[in-house]
């Protein structure tokens, strides 16, 4: 599994049909501004110099912290948006969820971080 992979699973999850690479998911939904992320937004970074090619992506679940599938840290990481490196390679948000699909993603979302912190 990979990192857009992932994301693609937790979107089915909810009913939603996401592309399967990262770069293909960064072309859907609404651009976000950072300091308007919600749980559940898309963050996406780039690697590359040129931040033109998108190389990872994340699930936003509030206080500045994402979910991610990191094959350099072997699965499933919660990071903040704070990091240097994340910072650094930050290049966009998309908002893909709203209403009710929204109010699940949150109930998700709380399950993760209390399995993390467990």
């Amino acid at each position: 599994m990979d990192c857009s992979m992932f994301v693609k699973l937790v979107y089915e999850e909810l009913g939603i049909d996401l592309p399967r690479t990262s770069r293909e998911q960064f072309l859907v939904g609404i651009d976000v501004e950072r300091n308007e992320l919600l749980p559940g937004d898309l963050l996406f970074f780039s690697r590359y110099r040129d931040r033109e090619r998108i190389s990872h992506v994340g699930i936003y679940i509030g206080d500045n912290k994402f979910v991610h599938f990191s094959s350099s840290k072997k699965g499933l990481s919660i990071d903040s948006l704070n990091d240097p490196y994340f910072n650094e390679r930050f290049v966009g948000a998309k908002r893909i969820l709203n209403g009710e699909i929204l109010e699940q993603f949150y109930k998700f979302s709380s399950k993760l971080k209390e399995e993390k912190n467990s």
